[in-house]
């Protein structure tokens, strides 16, 4: 069993708040972001100290960076460092089309949630991903 280390990015803070009630019990450590740049540092410094974040929670539309330019970044960073496990990634949007979706799916992100959602909703997305979750 294990707990993960969660970074949580959205450009409203009263969302990310929400979200990181919702995952608490899930998580060993919970990181949190609101625009891109910032983020992609974020990620990046943790796959240097090979201390690479499970999951990122991760709004579609941020400041500096679209998810699909994100998901290919972290995906060239995961590469850069070695690394077997790419941290899961999944989207948090209000704007998800069916074609968006199959798009970021194809990006090599793990899933999505239409916002707003409910809060089991997300859970069932994150043990979804991660089998061995303890909470």
């Amino acid at each position: 069993m294990k707990k993960l280390r969660v970074l949580v990015v959205d450009d409203s803070e009263l969302f990310r708040t929400s979200v990181i009630k919702i995952i608490q019990p899930y998580a060993a450590q919970i990181d949190e972001a609101k625009e891109g740049f910032e983020t992609f540092l974020m990620v990046h410094k943790a796959m240097e100290k090979n201390e690479p974040y499970d999951l990122i929670l991760l709004d579609l539309n941020m400041p500096q960076f679209r998810g699909e330019e994100f998901i290919k970044k972290v995906k060239e960073s995961a590469a850069l460092h070695n690394l077997q496990d790419v941290p899961k990634i999944i989207i948090l949007s209000s704007e998800l089309s069916k074609a968006k979706m199959v798009e970021l799916i194809s990006a090599g992100c793990q899933d999505y949630l239409k916002k707003p959602f409910q809060p089991e909703e997300l859970i069932s997305k994150v043990k979804e991903s991660f089998k061995d979750l303890d909470s």
